[in-house]
C-alpha cells in the first residue's frame, strides 16, 4: 500500500513546515522580563541619563545604587549587578539602556 503525502499528517507537515514564530525563537524569557521592567522604570524613574558616548547612568530608586551601563552593567564598586552576574549578562539595566538609546525622548 502506498501513502500519499495527504494521508499522513506527519509527512504533510514535513513537506510544508509551519513558519516558526520569530518571537518564540528570539525572545528569551529572561530578556522579556528585563525589557518589561526596563520599560516601567524608564517611564517612572527620572534618574536615567544617556551620555553623549552612548553609555547610560541609572540611579536605582529603591537602593540609590548608581549603575553604569556600557555593554556591561557595573555598580558603584565596579561589580556587575546581580541580574548581570546570575542571568548570563541579562539585566533590566542593559535593557533600559537599549530602550533609552533606541527611543530618545525629552523628559
Amino acid at each position: 500500500m502506498q501513502f500519499d503525502a495527504g494521508d499522513n499528517p506527519k509527512s504533510q507537515s514535513s513537506l510544508y513546515p509551519a513558519r516558526p514564530s520569530v518571537a518564540a525563537d528570539s525572545a528569551h524569557p529572561t530578556w522579556v522580563r528585563a525589557i518589561s521592567k526596563a520599560a516601567d522604570v524608564l517611564l517612572s524613574n527620572p534618574y536615567v541619563e544617556v551620555m553623549d558616548n552612548g553609555d547610560a547612568l541609572i540611579v536605582s530608586e529603591s537602593s540609590g545604587q548608581i549603575y553604569l551601563i556600557n555593554g556591561r552593567c557595573e555598580g558603584e564598586v565596579g561589580k556587575p549587578c546581580k541580574g548581570y552576574q546570575f542571568n548570563h549578562g541579562i539585566c533590566y539595566h542593559r535593557a533600559l539602556k537599549r530602550l533609552a538609546t533606541s527611543f530618545p525622548h525629552e523628559r
